[in-house]
C-alpha cells in the first residue's frame, strides 16, 4: 500500500484535497531542484540529458523522496487527528459510564420507592387493624361497669334450684320476668344493682336462695351497642 493510500484511509474529502494540494507542491519543488541541479551539470559541459540523469541518480528516488516530505508536512496533523480521534473516543466512553451511573441511580430509586410504598402499606393496614381492634374493646365494657339496657338478654341463674334457670330479655319498660319473685325492674341498671334488687325480691320466696345474673348486652345490626 503505497503512502497516499495509507493516509486517504485516515483522511476525509476535505483532508484528501489539502494531501492532493501538498502532494502537487512538493512534486513541483522536487522538480524545480532537479532541473536546477540538471542546469548546474549542463553547464559543466554535460549533455542535457546526462544532466537530468546525473541529476536524479544524485537526488535519490523521487517517489522516496515525496514521501519523505509528506510524512513530514502531514505528520503533525495526522497525530492530532489521531489524537482528537483518541480524545472523542473517551469523552464517548465517559457519557456512556455517565449514564449508566444514572441509570443505575434510578434503578436503586425505583427499588427504594417501591420498598417505601411497601413499606407505608404495611404500617397503613396495622394502623387499620390498630383502630379496629380499638373500636372492638370500646364496645367490650366490664360486668361491673355495664349498664343493662333494652333489649338486653339477662340470664337468671339460681345457686340451688337450678331448674329455676332462666334467661329473659329486657322489655321495653326496663323489665324482666322472675321465677317466683315476678317482674323486677333492671333497665338502667348496673349488674351488681340488678342482682341485689332480684335477690331482694327472691328473699319473700326463698330465704336460702341467691341468683346471679349474666349479662348479654343487645348489638344492632350494624355492630354498635344501643345507647344505654
Amino acid at each position: 500500500m503505497s503512502l497516499r493510500q495509507s493516509l486517504s484511509s485516515l483522511l476525509g474529502a476535505q483532508e484528501s484535497a489539502a494531501l492532493a494540494a501538498a502532494e502537487a507542491e512538493i512534486a513541483a519543488e522536487l522538480e524545480h531542484h532537479l532541473a536546477a541541479c540538471a542546469d548546474g551539470l549542463e553547464e559543466s559541459g554535460l549533455a542535457r540529458d546526462e544532466a537530468e540523469h546525473e541529476a536524479r541518480r544524485r537526488f535519490g528516488d523521487p517517489e522516496v523522496v515525496r514521501d519523505a516530505c509528506v510524512r513530514t508536512r502531514m505528520g503533525g496533523w495526522i497525530m492530532t487527528k489521531r489524537m482528537h480521534q483518541a480524545l472523542t473516543a473517551f469523552l464517548a466512553l465517559c457519557v456512556l459510564v455517565l449514564l449508566w451511573s444514572n441509570y443505575a441511580s434510578y434503578v436503586r430509586s425505583q427499588v427504594a420507592l417501591e420498598q417505601m410504598h411497601a413499606e407505608l402499606a404495611q404500617s397503613m393496614a396495622a394502623i387499620q387493624q390498630s383502630q379496629e381492634l380499638r373500636a372492638a374493646l370500646d364496645l367490650l365494657v366490664p360486668e361491673d361497669e355495664l349498664v343493662i339496657g333494652v333489649g338486653d338478654v339477662v340470664e337468671i341463674v339460681f345457686e340451688h334450684n337450678r331448674d329455676e334457670t332462666t334467661i329473659e330479655r329486657v322489655a321495653r319498660d326496663g323489665m324482666i320476668l322472675v321465677p317466683a319473685a315476678g317482674w323486677v325492674r333492671v333497665g338502667g341498671r348496673s349488674r351488681d344493682e340488678a342482682e341485689r334488687e332480684v335477690n331482694e325480691r327472691l328473699q319473700e320466696f326463698y330465704a336460702d336462695e341467691r341468683v346471679h345474673l349474666v349479662v348479654d348486652p343487645y348489638v344492632p345490626d350494624d355492630g354498635t351497642q344501643s345507647e344505654r
